[in-house]
């Protein structure tokens, strides 16, 4: 391999690892499984934007009705960014999740093209390869290929602007960089870590053509920000008020994020050995990651070095921490990078030290493909036609204008075609039975069995007050209920 890769052509050096990458893509593609579930969070506001923008609908015009009592499952409108790409598998395919999936695993792809790019620049094609390899198996990017959200597209995004960006010199590069920016900015607004970076690297490093990359990231970002807003997809407004719910002093908050992520780095790695075995697995991992990232950062200043304690920042400010795992991984194909790369510093680029860290990196994730193998079929409960089609027929039970209450109402806004929205967070019976503080809602849906905490409480309101509804319909997963008058 080493021979093969220090052949002259550069289309022979290519060879090689667009083989892989093809092969890894069909691996990726072929064995994807449909992951979604009936309380997934997002992929049906997704849909009915790209549903919308294919139509004709505006935008934000979904069903959906958003509970100020309730903002934590997702505003009211997402970014736009995401909903495009979607666009573009639900045009000739409509609703059909096994299509609108290819978007994730076709981001997973482009990741690790990404994370070779960016490995190939500091380490030799051994252990580049070692880096993509590493980063196309990370447990929890394997699993979000099997879902529809944006973390896979958004991350894909951000690795193009990296790779771009320290080569940007010309109107085709900086064309492209324009682009690579501002689908990652109108995306997720925390496409802002990666503004900040891009810019933090030209002003501090200030290598040629750097005036141009900070008015090209500058006018990108604006144009993400004029496009939402031409939406009515302005997600940030709904984000920020989520900083209302701090309730600790700075020291116990900072403990607590820190806390908070390290176990869903731990997750996201699919590791099981244990809380002693996770936190040495972990100290393991990020010593080399840092040793990886401060070796990179004394030797250059670059964007994709700036980017991880930015992003890290903006996730330690955020006081939302109920998926962790999933909110670490713009960062992940970055860390393993890191990590490989302080591998490949401490073994002195030795055999060794790269079979180490291949070891290494298999140790950590085998747990989890023994546990959830990625490429195997999901058990129940999954998403599937049944539940779309139990949806569809309650739906017919709403007379028009009716509201439905459901622990998703994304979903039941997609099948059913009615208005839907949330109970308030932490119900009480006032707010189940006033009219007004339920969203003005005349239906109610009951998933069976529920694992919802604030679900199971909404049943034990109605067990105390069976008067205040009417059964309308029972079926294999879900009762409907109407309000009475």
């Amino acid at each position: 391999m080493r021979n093969f890769f220090q052949m002259r052509s550069p289309w022979a050096q290519a060879l090689l690892p667009g083989m892989c990458l093809t092969l890894f893509a069909i691996l990726i593609i072929v064995t994807r499984r449909g992951a979604e579930s009936w309380s997934s969070a997002d992929f049906g506001l997704y849909i009915m934007h790209a549903r919308n923008l294919v139509e004709g609908i505006p935008y934000a015009a979904t069903g959906y009705l958003p509970n100020p009592d309730n903002m934590i499952i997702s505003p009211g409108a997402y970014p736009v960014g995401y909903p495009l790409l979607l666009a573009i598998a639900y045009s000739p395919a409509g609703l059909n999740l096994y299509a609108l999936e290819l978007v994730g695993c076709l981001a997973l792809i482009a990741i690790v093209a990404g994370s070779w790019v960016l490995a190939r620049r500091r380490l030799t094609p051994g252990w580049a390869f070692v880096a993509a390899l590493g980063v196309g198996f990370v447990p929890q990017l394997l699993d979000l290929r099997d879902t529809i959200s944006s973390d896979l597209a958004f991350t894909a995004w951000v690795m193009l602007a990296l790779c771009l960006h320290e080569r940007a010199r010309r109107v085709p590069a900086l064309a492209a960089l324009f682009l690579a920016i501002f689908m990652a900015e109108v995306t997720r607004s925390a496409g802002v870590a990666l503004a900040a970076a891009l810019i933090g690297a030209d002003i501090l490093a200030r290598t040629p053509g750097w005036q141009h990359r900070v008015g090209i990231t500058v006018a990108a970002g604006a144009a993400a920000i004029l496009l939402n807003h031409a939406f009515e997809a302005d997600a940030a407004g709904t984000y920020l008020s989520y900083f209302s719910r701090l309730q600790e002093g700075p020291t116990a908050y900072l403990a607590h994020a820190i806390e908070d992520y390290l176990v869903g780095l731990s997750h996201a790695l699919g590791l099981s050995f244990g809380k002693t075995g996770n936190l040495a697995f972990l100290g393991v991992f990020l010593v080399l990651a840092l040793v990886g990232w401060g070796v990179s950062f004394r030797r250059e200043i670059t964007a994709a070095a700036l980017f991880v304690p930015a992003s890290a920042a903006l996730l330690i400010a955020f006081p939302v921490r109920l998926e962790t795992a999933r909110y670490l991984v713009p960062i992940l194909p970055l860390l393993v990078v890191y990590a490989v790369s302080g591998a490949s510093i401490l073994t002195k680029g030795r055999t060794i030290g790269m079979a180490f860290m291949c070891l290494f990196l298999l140790t950590g994730y085998s747990s989890r493909f023994v546990q959830q193998n990625p490429f195997s079929a999901i058990p129940p409960p999954v998403f599937n036609a049944a539940i779309a089609n139990e949806i569809v027929r309650l739906g017919k039970d709403i007379p028009p204008g009716g509201i439905v209450l459901a622990r998703n109402p994304r979903m039941v806004a997609l099948y059913s075609g009615d208005r839907s929205s949330i109970w308030d967070e932490a119900p009480t019976p006032q707010t189940l039975w006033s009219p007004a503080q339920r969203m003005e809602a005349t239906h109610l849906l009951i998933e069976k069995p529920s694992l919802d905490r604030d679900e199971r409480h909404i049943m034990a309101y109605i067990a105390a007050n069976p008067a205040g509804v009417e059964l309308v319909r029972k079926t294999r997963h879900f009762d409907l209920y109407r309000f009475r008058p």
